[in-house]
């Protein structure tokens, strides 16, 4: 199985593997790399995936206006979910003194306590191993955020943090 030839597949634990996963391969910007994920075929992650496919699919003819749903359908779901520090939160928002730390710009909008709004970032992802330190976390604008995310050009914005934030340390 192709799955087994790669070390993303050979590093999971053996209760975190099972035939139903499926193997997302994303572009990056590098020329014939690319990242791979495993997810479960009944995972959030995959859901959300297949959703944003069929999306994407959409959009490659103009939309008609479509009739929605009144009445959407719901379900229950069940995660697993990383313990964040709030310590290392703290800090880092904190320390950020409410400045994106990716495109420099003040915080979009203020909370009702008075503080700007900013997003903590785990440059390596907490779900791909990464510490929730602050040498791996920095403070971002909700836009920034998406793009460290879905960006056409992450790879790119990542190595200038890295280069541009000293307490970062790739992992």
């Amino acid at each position: 199985m192709l799955k087994k030839n790669f070390p993303e597949w050979q590093a999971r634990r053996q209760n975190d593997k099972n035939s139903d996963m499926k193997m997302v391969f994303k572009k990056t910007n590098e020329t014939n790399t690319y990242e791979i994920e495993l997810f479960d075929e009944k995972s959030f992650q995959n859901e959300h995936i297949n959703f944003e496919l069929e999306v994407a699919s959409k959009l490659k003819k103009p939309p008609k206006n479509p009739t929605g749903t009144k009445s959407p359908k719901k379900k229950n779901v069940s995660a697993e979910q990383v313990i964040r520090d709030p310590e290392v939160h703290a800090w880092v928002l904190h320390n950020s003194k409410w400045i994106c730390e990716c495109c420099d710009k003040p915080s979009p909008f203020l909370k009702p306590d008075g503080k700007g709004y900013l997003e903590v970032h785990h440059l390596k992802r907490l779900a791909d191993g990464g510490s929730d330190t602050i040498e791996n976390a920095i403070a971002v604008c909700p836009n920034c955020h998406r793009e460290l995310h879905y960006g056409e050009k992450k790879t790119e914005i990542l190595e200038d943090i890295y280069n541009k934030i000293s307490r970062t340390v790739r992992e």
